[in-house]
């Protein structure tokens, strides 16, 4: 196992390795089980990289999870295509705030690894932690619309770098948007001459668990296309 920090998350990796985890979780031998902390803070980005059973990935666990580990008036953003919609916690769901409706299935299950952003109200010290099943895939694709900006998360249990977001099938002038827990804003990266360079430079590799937004900015449709780092 090994822990990588990408401002705001502490992310433990084990992948197809036959063993139990010191938290007590069996690790699977064909896929491979991940273990996300975040760390205490105003808002972070959380990814949402599992799958259900079927092998679709899907965000409902995720949300529970992150239920669980929360306060009734801490927020989850959930990215809808041009915007983020906001949810409260209450009575254990997430609602959209002042009602008791709770966030559209259909928002958690559009088959691509999702994420979040998450709002404590308060800070008791204590991190939310998400767990669940990775992807066995050997490819996974996501498709983008053209000049939009969708937000998905690393498929595997590896580090997305900014030249495999490339050879995935990112083009000139594509942009990506990577929240900073630290400065609570987003960084923005622009691939110009085969590199993503942003207000820091070069954009940093994408760890699991992490989420970020992607634009496309061409005029055609474009699927980026993820092979298992295994295989």
């Amino acid at each position: 196992m090994r822990q990588v920090w990408r401002k705001g998350l502490l992310v433990s990796l084990a992948a197809a390795v036959p063993a139990v985890m010191a938290w007590g979780e069996t690790v699977s031998a064909t896929v491979g089980m991940i273990r996300i902390s975040t760390q205490t803070g105003p808002t972070v980005a959380i990814g949402s990289p599992f799958v259900d059973s079927t092998g679709a990935f899907e965000s409902r666990l995720v949300a529970a999870q992150l239920a669980l580990s929360s306060a009734p008036g801490d927020k989850l953003s959930l990215w809808v295509g041009a915007h983020f919609n906001p949810y409260s916690l209450s009575d254990g769901a997430w609602r959209i705030h002042g009602t008791d409706t709770e966030i559209p299935e259909e928002r958690l299950t559009d088959g691509t690894p999702g994420g979040f952003l998450l709002t404590r109200q308060t800070n008791d010290g204590e991190p939310a932690v998400i767990s669940g099943e990775l992807s066995g895939a050997d490819v996974v694709s996501v498709a983008i619309p053209p000049g939009t900006w969708r937000m998905f998360s690393p498929p595997y249990a590896a580090e997305l770098t900014a030249g495999s977001l490339a050879d995935a099938g990112a083009t000139e002038e594509d942009r990506l948007k990577l929240w900073d827990a630290d400065s609570q804003s987003w960084d923005e990266f622009v691939l110009a001459s085969g590199t993503w360079t942003g207000p820091e430079g070069a954009a940093p590799s994408l760890a699991p668990g992490t989420v970020f937004l992607f634009h496309n900015a061409s005029g055609l449709d474009k699927t980026l296309t993820f092979g298992h780092p295994s295989r």
